[in-house]
């Protein structure tokens, strides 16, 4: 017999409960299931067996579920900081440095780049298309409201463009952008785009009138992917503005010029402006910038940086010289207040030759001696605290000093575990979630002999930073009152360290969705899901379908129909949105199978009603033509649907304001279509129902 505690263990009574439940479908000839049977006794022995088996490989630690994570190629994500959109409207003309900090009550943002605010901001726009006139007005833009304007008019052509006008003249070679809010005006939404289409819908440029002619301004980046989605149109001036006059208003005017598209709807515009910022959500405690581009002559070296802390932070060098960091102890620095550039120039030493790049780490006075973390012993397990629990995974770099060579630094390289390395490898990993590093055991990662320091340390709040609409209102030093500042939206994307447990259940679910198309479902989903644009439905059409609409079909080949958005008219599928949909399915393609695009058929159903009414009833020409409209409406997003004519005549019938139908026809204009003699119609696989012309004559009887 077993130990009475194993007994009463829920686990094993579960076992044992459920193979006893199991002999009557086994063994049906054994009746006795009383304790003192030699067989029942058997399969206590080998459920308690099972019981304990269990329990010991349910005793995983937390190294072997990271491995395991590892083997399902997931690793747990690491904080993530919340991002934001800040309107200022500045009294004068002002430059906002990258770094510069803005607070939502005791939060820290940061901007993401240099900025320049232009005073009185954007005082009108324009945009002139098909021979209307669409403008708003000073009075308007300093309200503050969204309005609607089409960007390009409400057909976009090319050689069309949306002019804005400003009171004075922009500063020239200055970092300057422009923040468009666009929407698709269509009832739809766009599918998300996180990077540049391989065919963009539209092609823009920027242009400025320097007293002669307008002139492309230089350095543009446009965000905005062809005014399809909202975003920043970025460039410099070369030359000053000039005063012109636009469709009778005078200013100083930028004009977007729309130099090629194939827009699937006209872009609207919500709301423009030029003193928007794109921030970030952490605080830099250490800044690490890395200059390429610098100017040598002879030994002499110059660099410029133009972030507020290499400004007004206290700053080390570095020269990097294939792959080594050599510490400049004498330099000069030179900040310029007024445009916010710190010039940095020093002597290279006699020893040292080419210079790869120049690394100027800069912190604050009040974190001027976190950039050492510690001196390594060159013993294994190394391990050290930084006693902060919000660093920023991505953002944290450091360097070792080497034993020999004259301030020679060495950087280190973050891992996720030490299973990949060996004894030279230098890798460290980073503990975010409980701020601490740790170093190998001289077999797997190398142990640190030297000063340790960080060159890169961010701080981030995670969901925390996610903070509501309005709550960032004033600059780091100054008051709410002395610079009017607000996020119109919620700050978001912030996200905290991700758990195990966590990992494991967005394993489960990303394991449900094969990354590689497989079925008729996955191309599917792939397509819906193609980037920027704009589509109502698709289907796979079986190779014994394709046959009805081509002779030669391919048995390999995905033939898929793609329906864009219409807005509940015909449009077929364009050379650029097929580009678009096969780039976006290539990485997911399996080798050997071809996909092929097929545009919709449009298939029209003009209908004839003779129907008699209830007198009784109001609006029941309205109901009876509202169900016709919805019954049709609902077959326009299936492919090849099959039109039921009794089901037609049925819907109808049964309303209550109808006493009788007299006839009903239905007349169908497209190719490929089916019809049975019950007056059933068919649609070819490819084929989308249209409902044309509805002739009704209605009368009253009793």
């Amino acid at each position: 017999m077993l130990p009475e505690l194993v007994l009463d263990n829920e686990d094993f009574e579960d076992i044992m409960a459920e193979a006893r439940n199991m002999i009557i479908s086994l063994y049906p000839d054994w009746t006795d299931f009383n304790y003192h049977d030699p067989g029942i006794t058997l399969i206590e022995l080998f459920s308690w067996m099972k019981e304990s088996q269990q329990f010991f490989l349910d005793q995983i630690s937390e190294e072997s579920r990271e491995k395991y994570l590892k083997l399902l190629g997931v690793r747990p994500r690491t904080k993530q900081p919340a991002s934001a959109l800040v309107q200022v409207i500045p009294d004068d003309d002002i430059t906002v440095l990258e770094g510069t900090k803005l607070y939502a009550g005791e939060i820290c943002f940061e901007a993401r780049r240099r900025k320049q605010l232009i005073r009185d901001d954007v005082i009108c726009c324009f945009s002139a298309g098909n021979s209307v006139l669409q403008w708003v007005n000073e009075e308007r833009m300093n309200f503050g409201t969204s309005f609607h304007l089409f960007l390009f008019g409400e057909k976009p052509e090319k050689g069309r463009c949306f002019y804005m006008g400003f009171s004075h003249g922009l500063p020239e070679r200055e970092p300057l952008d422009i923040y468009l809010e666009l929407s698709c005006d269509c009832g739809k939404k766009r599918n998300p785009l996180s990077s540049p289409m391989p065919v963009p819908l539209a092609e823009i440029g920027l242009q400025y009138f320097n007293g002669k002619d307008w002139k492309n301004a230089e350095g543009f980046r446009d965000e905005t992917n062809g005014a399809i989605v909202s975003g920043h149109l970025s460039f410099h001036l070369p030359e000053a503005m000039e005063q012109t006059e636009v469709f009778g208003e005078k200013g100083y005017f930028l004009r977007i010029l729309l130099e090629a598209e194939s827009y699937d709807v006209p872009p609207v515009l919500q709301s423009i402006s030029a003193n928007r910022i794109p921030l970030t959500q952490h605080k830099q405690v250490i800044e690490r910038r890395e200059q390429e581009k610098f100017e040598r002559v002879l030994d002499q070296v110059s660099c410029s940086v133009d972030t507020i802390m290499a400004l007004n932070g206290r700053n080390d060098l570095y020269f990097n010289s294939e792959g080594s960091y050599y510490r400049i102890t004498d330099f000069t620095k030179i900040p310029n207040f007024e445009t916010g550039i710190s010039c940095f120039q020093f002597k290279v030493p006699e020893y040292m030759g080419e210079i790869d790049s120049i690394v100027i780490v800069s912190t604050m006075a009040e974190h001027g001696e976190s950039k050492y973390l510690a001196e390594g012993n060159g013993f294994p397990y190394q391990e050290y605290r930084l006693n902060n629990s919000q660093v920023e995974y991505e953002s944290f770099h450091i360097i070792v000093r080497k034993a020999d060579g004259p301030d020679c630094y060495v950087p280190w390289t973050k891992v996720r575990d030490f299973s990949g390395s060996g004894p030279e490898d230098r890798h460290y990993i980073l503990d975010s979630g409980n701020g601490v590093i740790r170093f190998g055991d001289c077999i797997q990662g190398m142990a640190p002999e030297g000063d340790i320091i960080i060159t890169s340390y961010t701080e981030t709040l995670g969901r925390k930073g996610n903070v509501k609409a309005y709550k960032i209102n004033r600059f780091d030093g100054m008051e709410p009152e002395d610079v009017r500042v607000y996020n119109q939206d919620n700050a978001s994307g912030g996200e905290d360290e991700e758990s195990l447990e966590e990992s494991f259940l967005r394993a489960r679910k990303d394991l449900q969705h094969s990354e590689t198309a497989v079925s008729d479902m996955d191309y599917e989903r792939y397509v819906m899901e193609t980037p920027g644009l704009l589509l109502e439905n698709c289907k796979v059409i079986p190779a014994g379908l394709m046959r009805q609409i081509k002779n030669d079909v391919d048995e390999a080949e995905v033939n898929i129909v793609v329906k864009p958005f219409s807005g509940g008219g015909e449009k077929g599928l364009s050379d650029c949105y097929k580009k678009n949909i096969l780039a976006y399915l290539e990485p997911y393609r399996m080798v050997g199978r071809k996909v092929s695009l097929l545009s919709p058929q449009y298939i029209t159903f003009e209908v004839y009603a003779d129907i008699v009414l209830w007198p009784h009833y109001m609006k029941a020409e309205e109901k009876v033509r509202a169900t016709l409209k919805e019954y049709f409406s609902d077959l326009h997003h299936e492919f090849g649907a099959t039109v039921q004519y009794s089901d037609l005549y049925g819907i109808i019938d049964m309303l209550e304001c109808v006493l009788r139908i007299n006839s009903l026809n239905m007349d169908v204009r497209g190719t490929g279509v089916l019809r049975s003699k019950d007056g059933t119609i068919k649609l070819p696989p490819n084929g989308v129902v249209r409902l044309g012309e509805v002739r009704y004559l209605f009368t009253t009887g009793e």
